[in-house]
């Protein structure tokens, strides 16, 4: 259980200690597009990727703090900063956060990519992240991982293994949903996501 600034309980809500800011609490409304969908009612969404971008202090946090608390689906938040520019302590840090979803923590895939990364060897991430994606085909509920301040990721090779990821998951109500949300768009190929829909 998290407490927001204002003292609220936020359920199924996670961060990570020392690398998160609670997001803030304030007054939008969200309509439902979907109402006959009872997934959609639970607040699930079809695609695999949400991105918010806009410029600093335009309330991309608090947007996306109001839209999860309107769900009622387990998710775990990563603030990023700067030193998260290291390709294995980005995805430590990643995997850290989904591992705080008690539905993830079950799989145990979270634990044997923490101690691949953690080993001496070189660690190639698409395996990983195949792992990390066939693990939630035995989820049946959909978990959103939101990444905040994503622009302050630089690095090429995160950036690529990201596009990976995203590129496996599968789009439907159950399994991960990635969130992110940062000042410009990542550069991702988010024309040919939009084409295949």
């Amino acid at each position: 259980m998290i407490s927001d600034r204002h003292g609220k309980e936020k359920q199924g809500v996670r961060h990570i200690a020392g690398n998160q800011n609670p997001y803030p609490a304030f007054t939008w409304q969200f309509v439902q597009s979907d109402a006959s969908d009872p997934a959609a009612e639970r607040g699930g969404v079809r695609n695999r990727l949400t991105i918010i971008s806009a410029p600093a202090g335009y309330g991309k946090s608090i947007l996306l703090g109001e839209w999860i608390s309107q769900r009622d689906i387990p998710v775990a938040w990563l603030s990023l900063e700067r030193g998260e520019n290291v390709p294995a302590r980005f995805w430590k840090y990643f995997i850290t956060a989904l591992n705080e979803i008690p539905q993830v923590r079950l799989t145990g895939i979270g634990e044997s990519i923490s101690q691949v990364l953690d080993s001496s060897q070189p660690v190639t991430m698409e395996v990983e992240l195949i792992k990390l994606v066939n693990s939630f085909s035995g989820i049946e509920e959909q978990v959103i991982m939101v990444l905040d301040d994503v622009h302050n990721i630089t690095e090429t090779q995160i950036h690529q293994d990201l596009v990976f990821l995203i590129d496996h998951l599968k789009r439907s109500i159950g399994g991960m949903h990635l969130v992110v949300a940062g000042r410009i768009d990542p550069p991702w190929p988010l024309a040919r996501w939009r084409a295949r829909g």
